[in-house]
């Protein structure tokens, strides 16, 4: 299979869940032999990040992403002035029998589909589409706004659109027939699963951790009333990775700041010390930290968002309402409260789950094997 995969980004060129996605996708094509023809906007080669013996099937095309201004629609211009570009390249080249875009990249390439001028199928996937979830604030209501008509057009003028799962599917589901929709999870390496005998969690205070940079929608907020409202209660240590505002920052003694992590090691080194991973966002696709998390063996309490009830349920977690500093507060006491056993079996399932369907190689072969069986490769 001759294969076109379509990015605004690559890990560990540039950082993001989609883009981590990007780097996975590209690394586990290569290993089946899939011959891939990879765009990405730059900040370096991606040879540099991929097994020397993987490059004979690699093709790189590096076509830069156009300055955006702060002027609103910038970002869907250049968006789509980067998805021209792409096609242009694409269709000098040797036919390719599928094209898995990231984002907004196939948008010129859907506009041709949808007039007959291209005969390749497509397959696009917005992730999150955070768009149509739940949002917080004027300012992100309209960004949101934006968003809607470019993703809803690349959606309907695709062959296929991917869901992470989860509420996900019913979301696509608006705009396209079941029959157009593949569910396919994000997934992580092997080298993330932690051996379920090495699981304890004797320690006096619960460690909760949070990982992601701050935007409104990820509820630092709601995260920062619920450790204030347990000021009082000594049980608890909160850490945080990723780049969060000064402004945002709370200053007591049982709550630290990490800063960007971006090597794996230290971010896998920081994860094995603390209990719980909180993501509290009001809109989500698939987060891989909460993955990330599981195959280290941590708890999880998150929001009940996007694909999330895939992962997360009484057996690994506590699944709450987005928005809701005192179901925080709630989550956080009931893990407390309960015994090393319970802590450990939670600890267990949340490795089990990972093992059992959220590992690369299974979740790549589930990509192919849906291609080859809807366009007959």
């Amino acid at each position: 299979m001759k294969l076109a995969l379509l990015s605004d980004g690559v890990w560990p060129l540039s950082l993001g869940g989609m883009q981590k996605h990007t780097f996975n996708l590209l690394k586990g094509m290569l290993i089946r032999k899939v011959d891939v023809l990879f765009y990405h906007p730059g900040k370096g080669s991606v040879l540099e990040h991929i097994p020397a013996e993987l490059h004979d099937n690699l093709t790189e095309v590096i076509i830069p992403f156009g300055q955006s201004s702060a002027f609103p629609g910038a970002y869907m211009r250049s968006s789509y002035l980067h998805s021209i570009a792409i096609a242009q390249d694409l269709l000098k080249r040797e036919k390719v029998d599928f094209i898995y875009a990231q984002g907004f990249t196939a948008w010129r390439l859907c506009q041709l589909r949808s007039k007959g001028d291209l005969d390749i199928p497509i397959g696009v996937n917005f992730h999150g589409l955070e768009m149509f979830q739940q949002s917080k604030g004027l300012k992100q209501k309209l960004i949101q706004w934006m968003f809607k008509g470019p993703v809803k057009y690349n959606i309907e003028n695709s062959d296929i659109a991917y869901s992470l799962g989860g509420k996900l599917t019913a979301i696509l589901n608006k705009f396209i027939s079941a029959d157009r929709i593949s569910v396919i999870p994000i997934a992580v390496g092997n080298e993330w699963l932690k051996g379920k005998q090495t699981i304890s969690h004797d320690s006096e205070r619960v460690k909760v951790l949070f990982i992601g940079r701050y935007e409104r929608r990820k509820g630092v907020e709601e995260l920062n009333r619920a450790i204030n409202t347990l000021s009082e209660d000594d049980r608890f240590e909160f850490h945080f990775i990723g780049p969060i505002p000064m402004s945002k920052r709370i200053s007591m003694t049982n709550v630290f700041y990490h800063g960007k992590i971006s090597e794996e090691e230290s971010i896998r080194d920081l994860i094995d010390v603390c209990d719980v991973l909180c993501v509290p966002s009001f809109s989500e696709g698939m987060p891989t930290v909460i993955l990330e998390a599981m195959a280290r063996g941590l708890a999880i309490i998150a929001s009940d968002v996007g694909a999330v009830r895939d992962l997360v349920d009484e057996n690994n977690g506590y699944l709450i309402r987005p928005g809701d500093p005192q179901k925080i507060v709630w989550a956080l006491k009931e893990f407390s409260a309960s015994p090393e056993d319970e802590r450990i079996r939670l600890s267990h399932n949340s490795i089990s789950k990972v093992e059992q369907d959220y590992i690369w190689e299974k979740v790549i072969d589930k990509i192919l094997l849906d291609i080859e069986t809807r366009f007959n490769n």
